[in-house]
């Protein structure tokens, strides 16, 4: 299985003005060929150099909506997290990290690669 995440917006905890979004992606899909396929005929037929990273506003909305059909169709799973950084209190952003340093700290025993329990400790 191939998982493919990418980010897009500024994570900001404060200071944002409204409709700063955020958004996080995560494609899932288990013959990472089959999907290059569908990438490469997206670009192909946006006029898109396959070479190159393509950007939502570079396509139409419907152009956009077939790419996930046939994404779809062919197995895939995409899960996305969007959050309007405007929209951020300072004292909610702080216990939401304390929170997740809690978590990864009381789970880390649970991590295979000691490399990954550094990273987390060093965190």
């Amino acid at each position: 299985m191939e998982i493919f995440i990418d980010e897009s917006g500024s994570f900001v905890a404060q200071g944002a003005e409204k409709n700063s979004w955020c958004i996080v992606a995560a494609f899932a899909c288990i013959q990472k060929s089959k999907y290059r396929k569908i990438l490469a005929k997206l670009k192909c037929r946006e006029g898109v150099s396959q070479l190159a990273e393509i950007k939502l506003n570079q396509i139409p909305e419907n152009s956009y909506e077939t790419f996930l059909i046939e994404l779809y169709q062919a197995g895939g799973v995409l899960l996305s997290v969007a959050t309007d950084s405007g929209l951020n209190d300072a004292k909610f952003v702080k216990e939401h990290q304390e929170n997740q340093k809690t978590l990864l700290l009381d789970n880390i025993d649970e991590m295979e690669y000691e490399t990954g329990k550094e990273g987390i400790r060093y965190l």
